[in-house]
């Protein structure tokens, strides 16, 4: 059975299912890599969405303090203000996910503790390096500094020109004042 795959480049090839985990070469661009299994022989259980969270007990769930022996102690904890600049758990998330493609360009959501360690990718089975200049994040963060440099260097021009524009404009007022 033929089926088609990429090298690790990129490039589309067609190989035979008996050359399925052997090396092999790409005649395009010379890298040479393991023939992949092909993605439509992959076998993989049917997705199930996981159970959705049972809600967390409230202190109106709770029995009153005198039911469980605690006569008159009704103290109730206050609940954190999730906008107080004092909130110990303000603006705390998970741990923090980059946006990484491999070769073949297929997103991966990778934990940055991941980073500089070797993955493979679940969408081609490409094994790459996972590095943080790969993200899209800092890829988004270096354009971002490359614009405000840019806007910079802008405003700088800008500004010599217009002081330029005034001394060329100044210099004729005094022509014609002098011409007089």
């Amino acid at each position: 059975m033929r089926f088609e795959f990429r090298c690790p480049q990129g490039h589309l090839l067609l190989g035979e299912s008996s050359h399925i985990g052997q090396p092999c070469q790409c005649p395009i661009c010379g890298t040479s890599f393991m023939t992949p299994v092909p993605i439509a022989t992959i076998e993989s259980p049917p997705f199930v969405p996981p159970p959705p969270p049972s809600p967390l007990p409230t202190i109106a769930d709770r029995p009153p303090a005198a039911a469980i022996g605690g006569a008159n102690l009704a103290i109730e904890p206050l609940e954190p203000d999730p906008q107080s600049p004092f909130n110990p758990f303000a603006g705390v998330s998970g741990p923090r996910l980059l946006s990484i493609l491999c070769p073949n360009g297929h997103p991966l959501e990778t934990p940055e503790e991941m980073l500089n360690q070797e993955a493979i990718c679940p969408h081609c089975g490409t094994q790459f390096l996972l590095r943080e200049v790969d993200s899209l994040e800092y890829q988004r963060r270096q354009q971002e500094r490359i614009e405000v440099d840019e806007r910079r260097i802008g405003n700088f021009w800008l500004t010599w020109a217009a002081v330029a524009l005034g001394l060329v404009v100044f210099g004729l007022g005094l022509l014609v004042l002098l011409s007089q």
